[in-house]
């Protein structure tokens, strides 16, 4: 198969999904901040009246759920685990949330550039190889979030864990597992030379596909489209973060459609 033919495939299925996501995307915000009354009772995370709102009664976009729901739906969530390979390099990330008035936070961190760094300059959960004093994965990414940010998290904290993960661009073997924690309020953060920000972006506009994006990455040399989502500070998420927000949602939600 030849480059031309390769590069019109990726530029024909590029446009077709951007003329989707127009689509979703409209459909999307129309249905995102319906106002609801006081007797529209959510059954199973959906009001009578349709759409998606908090059992409080604020109206929220569509599939972004408040901090108790999120912790109810993963508590029923079982993860897949891998049995490690000798030589299976084993790391763990935290994907830290907070809840605000009218939707729930994700923190994000943008890798600093450095040489030799197979994610130099990404963005990315917090987190990192398991060292030998940690006593399982989930200290391991608490450990790396405080190191890389100096955000403390409490372990009582943690809400839930998802499927682990295998990094598709790498030559090595390794296993990443998220770990879900929640935080409250605006707590300051302490980076490490191996961050350059880390940031705040809302879960609606990626759960609604309000955010979502098709953008290009040189791999091996050749530019190849990935998808992703535009977040605060307008960075785009891709790679294995965005695998880990993909993985999320389907968590919290059956019949959750992965945007490939």
């Amino acid at each position: 198969m030849g480059d031309a033919f390769i590069a019109a495939a990726f530029l024909v299925r590029r446009e077709l999904r951007a003329a989707d996501l127009a689509l979703q995307a409209k459909a999307d915000l129309h249905a995102a901040w319906i106002p609801r009354t006081a007797d529209e009772t959510p059954v199973g995370g959906r009001c009578k009246g349709g759409g998606r709102c908090a059992g409080h009664g604020r109206a929220y976009h569509s599939g972004v759920l408040p901090i108790t729901d999120i912790k109810a739906r993963l508590a029923a969530h079982q993860p897949m685990r891998y049995a490690p390979k000798p030589g299976t390099l084993q790391a763990a990330v935290a994907i830290v949330l907070r809840e605000r008035t009218d939707d729930t936070d994700m923190l994000l961190i943008k890798r600093a550039e450095h040489e030799g760094d197979p994610w130099s300059g990404d963005m990315a959960f917090p987190g990192g190889h398991r060292e030998p004093q940690d006593a399982d994965l989930a200290e391991a990414a608490l450990r790396e979030t405080h190191e890389e940010i100096g955000l403390i998290v409490d372990r009582a904290n943690m809400i839930g864990e998802l499927s682990q993960q295998r990094p598709s661009r790498r030559a090595f073997d390794m296993l990443v597992s998220p770990f879900v924690f929640f935080v409250e309020g605006d707590p300051s953060f302490n980076l490490s030379s191996e961050v350059d920000a880390a940031l705040w972006s809302p879960l609606a506009p990626m759960r609604s596909g309000h955010s979502y994006g098709i953008e290009d990455r040189l791999v091996a040399g050749i530019s190849t489209p990935f998808s992703g989502y535009r977040v605060s500070g307008g960075h785009f998420v891709w790679g294995l973060t965005y695998r880990m927000i993909e993985t999320l949602f389907e968590a919290l939600e059956s019949g959750y459609s992965r945007r490939l």
